[in-house]
């Protein structure tokens, strides 16, 4: 009881966030900066998004083809599309993204990334054409984009001290997880491997490593402090995140079309995922009386400080590859010539993901006026010395997928979606064995966390000459976030696609489609670092965590379809 009641003072003494990675005696910390040793649901629910890539003639359109076909798109949104083809096709669609990111705080680097790709390739077959009821039969297969991972993000702030509570660091926040999760070192100061036995206390013990916590014992029971940062210190926060990679699907999809009135489809789907992500988070102590003037550090009982810590550099690194499938069935039904209404339903990805993890800190500090660098796990190549592996299986969101279009005779289309996907069914199957526990895995977790987004899309397309058309989409996707209040990461809160494209066919046999697709992406306010306690209710009362940050997306997409027919 002493020493829980010790914890607790020793958390007060930091001073604000939202969910965590894992709950420690009652205790929760997490954010941004503290959960890259593992998957977390955010994490999760950000693989999940399909942002809705294809052909240049379906982002034109605002990918609003549940009820159309014809285009290789279709194997990936409504497969029942594959039905309306009657020659044997082949396109390839190359893509360029520019993206940026935009903070609620100064930029600090680039938040700039670019990236040519592959949007999607891929040939449709004529199997079988009848005079029946089965009029055709088609097959396709094809690779398509499913998610561009390639942004950067960048911003610094201030934590200035203002004569009351310290300013949050996060090493005070580690000094408390270190202390809820009673791993202190040995009588010869060790504490051990962080990739072979706590990956989730990676930095920690680093910040132990690089002599910024310090354990000491009172009576009550052991604990660790921050103790070279002075309490009356203005902190400064830097951050840059870069990330590197894609979602791919591989698509064998089969179409028939019964009697030009109904289609069906069927697509079997490999999902490939990679991602690597760069991290880096410091932060500096300064200390400023009121007139700007360099006054002594001093700790909360105002002693000055013979050691102090000048600043503190956290590199981390995490790559993430991933195998999944899924299934993907489809109608569209033609009541009358100029109607079609279309309804697709994707199952679950039910992924394997291979996780690494590898962490490096390394900390300037003042002792007797004297400089002392201290670096942790820093090969001498500059490569990481040790790094940690897991496997994680999850299953993403389901999806349905409504759909309904006219056509003005050969001169005009107009298409309308509705999707709806789950994220509150977000689930995990497993997870690595160093995990203190996995309530935050539990299916009760994700329901508490995530809603299920609505997503409408309206496109057109119209034909100027029977070789020339022009399209344009727009699109909108609400929130998948229940509880904003509890996020290590940002989120998207609502998704505006607008997209405009022209389509020519150069000779019977090829075709030539341009795209262009601006997407803003609002997400939620999120926390580098936090240390909470568990209320009496399982909701998390906050004791010390960073500002709160808020980060939006533009992505600017040039997408160009060549077709060819045979």
């Amino acid at each position: 009881m002493k020493r829980a009641l010790h914890l607790v003072l020793v958390l007060l003494l930091l001073g604000g966030a939202a969910h965590s990675a894992a709950a420690q005696n009652g205790f929760r910390f997490g954010g941004e900066v503290m959960q890259q040793a593992l998957i977390s649901p955010e994490q999760m629910a950000r693989l999940s998004q399909d942002q809705h890539l294809g052909t240049a003639r379906s982002m034109a359109m605002g990918s609003a083809f549940t009820s159309l076909g014809g285009d290789m798109s279709t194997l990936f949104i409504n497969p029942a599309g594959l039905g309306m083809y009657r020659t044997n096709e082949f396109s390839l669609t190359p893509l360029v993204t520019l993206s940026r990111s935009e903070n609620g705080a100064k930029e600090y680097r680039s938040n700039n990334s670019s990236r040519f790709a592959m949007a999607n390739i891929g040939f449709a077959l004529n199997l079988y054409e009848g005079t029946g009821q089965l009029i055709s039969l088609n097959m396709g297969f094809a690779y398509n984009r499913i998610a561009d991972l390639n942004f950067r993000t960048s911003f610094q702030s201030n934590s200035p001290y203002s004569g009351g509570a310290a300013a949050p660091s996060l090493l005070r926040v580690m000094a408390g997880e270190l202390t809820a999760s009673n791993r202190f070192p040995d009588d010869e100061g060790f504490l051990g491997y962080y990739g072979r036995t706590a990956p989730n206390l990676w930095g920690p013990m680093m910040a132990y490593n690089s002599y910024l916590l310090n354990p000491y014992d009172d009576g009550a029971g052991p604990y660790y402090e921050a103790d070279h940062i002075g309490h009356n210190a203005t902190v400064g926060h830097f951050y840059n995140l870069e990330s590197r990679g894609s979602i791919g699907e591989y698509a064998l999809s089969l179409g028939a079309n019964i009697a030009n009135k109904l289609y069906l489809g069927l697509s079997f789907g490999v999902q490939t995922l990679s991602q690597r992500v760069n991290l880096y988070y410091g932060e500096d102590y300064r200390y400023l009386g009121e007139n700007g003037a360099t006054v002594p550090a001093v700790n909360q009982a105002g002693q000055e400080l013979i050691r102090q810590a000048d600043y503190v550099h956290y590199n981390q690194y995490a790559h993430l590859s991933g195998v999944g499938f899924n299934l993907k069935v489809g109608a569209i039904f033609r009541p009358i010539e100029a109607v079609r209404i279309g309804v697709a339903y994707h199952s679950p990805t039910w992924y394997s993901i291979d996780h690494e993890y590898a962490g490096q800190m390394a900390s300037m500090v003042y002792d007797n006026d004297e400089k002392k660098y201290y670096p942790s796990d820093v090969n001498t190549d500059g490569t990481w010395s040790d790094v940690a592996g897991d496997r994680w299986e999850i299953s993403t969101p389901s999806k349905l997928m409504l759909g309904i279009s006219y056509t003005f005779g050969k001169r005009a289309i107009l298409s309308l979606d509705y999707e709806r996907d789950w994220y509150n069914a977000i689930r995990v199957r497993n997870t690595p064995f160093w995990l203190p526990e996995t309530t935050p895995f539990s299916r009760e977790s994700f329901k508490e966390r995530f809603a299920a987004t609505n997503a409408v899309r309206l496109g057109g397309e119209f034909k100027a000459t029977p070789r020339w058309a022009l399209r344009a989409g727009v699109g909108y996707t609400s929130t998948m976030v229940r509880e904003k209040a509890l996020l290590n990461s940002p989120l998207p809160e609502q998704i505006l696609d607008i997209s405009a494209g022209t389509g020519f066919v150069l000779t019977r046999s090829m075709t030539l489609d341009v795209a262009y697709r601006y997407t803003s992406t609002s997400c939620s306010d999120y926390r580098l670092f936090y240390g909470a306690r568990l209320a009496a209710d399982g909701m998390p009362e906050l004791l010390d965590a960073s500002g709160l940050y808020s980060t939006d997306y533009t992505h600017h997409q040039i997408l160009l379809t060549l077709g060819f027919k045979f």
